[in-house]
């Protein structure tokens, strides 16, 4: 998982849920319609549907700063 709350399958990008962030999960997406997934975290939650990335809304969304303190 990106730590844009993207995933990519055959370059396409679909947004999951910002919790999911930096965790395993599983893409499972419909070969007849590639606009319709739904992600399984590693836990084996219940499916949960994606879409696909709308990239003008996604710039636009806040994410907390991931600030390095310290070293180099």
């Amino acid at each position: 998982m990106r730590t844009d709350a993207t995933i990519r399958y055959d370059n396409i990008f679909y947004e999951v849920p910002m919790e999911y962030i930096g965790e395993s999960v599983t893409l499972i997406i419909d070969p007849i319609d590639l606009s319709k997934a739904w992600i399984k975290s590693a836990e084996g939650a219940a499916l949960l549907p994606v879409s696909v990335l709308d990239r003008k809304a996604n710039r636009k969304v806040k994410r907390r700063q991931h600030i390095k303190i310290g070293g180099e």
